[in-house]
């Protein structure tokens, strides 16, 4: 498969740009009375701004200029790729179904079976890893973390 990279990017950057402009405003909630530069929205709005102007600066190079490079992909030369992007879209699903605690043992589980990672201390580690980060978000930063069924726990 051959992808015009400059074109497809551009496209990519653009829709992907426009599409978090549009809820941007629903999920940062701001007092009215600070000034927009102020706000929480200032920064992810700049570079959202800038992320769909790099999209429309490649847009313009590949119609207008043709500047373009192409890039062959073979899917099976990249199978471990998509497969570890399945893998993390799975993990975010389960983030929410069953909490991010249970979805990131059950990640560490999932890549110790597709990595045949044999060692104890290894596996060990990334457990306890998983269970101090948990920890460390909830008690030491208060930042609420989803539990199961999306309820986020504080």
């Amino acid at each position: 498969m051959k992808i015009k990279t400059n074109l497809y990017g551009g496209v990519f950057f653009i829709v992907i740009g426009v599409i978090f402009l549009l809820f941007m405003p629903k999920q940062i909630i701001v007092q009215e009375n600070i000034p927009f530069l102020e706000s929480a929205k200032a920064a992810p709005f700049i570079a959202l701004s800038m992320m769909v102007l790099g999209g429309l600066i490649l847009v313009i190079q590949s119609v207008v200029f043709k500047k373009e490079q192409i890039l062959e992909l073979d899917f099976s030369v990249q199978k471990h790729a998509l497969t570890m992007m399945g893998i993390f879209i799975v993990y975010a699903l389960l983030i929410y179904l069953v909490g991010f605690l249970v979805a990131s043992l059950l990640l560490i589980f999932v890549m110790i079976k597709y990595f045949n990672i044999k060692s104890k201390v290894q596996i060990l580690i990334l457990v306890i890893i998983a269970i101090a980060v948990y920890f460390i978000f909830i008690n030491l930063f208060h930042i609420s973390l989803p539990g199961i069924g999306g309820v986020f726990i504080k």
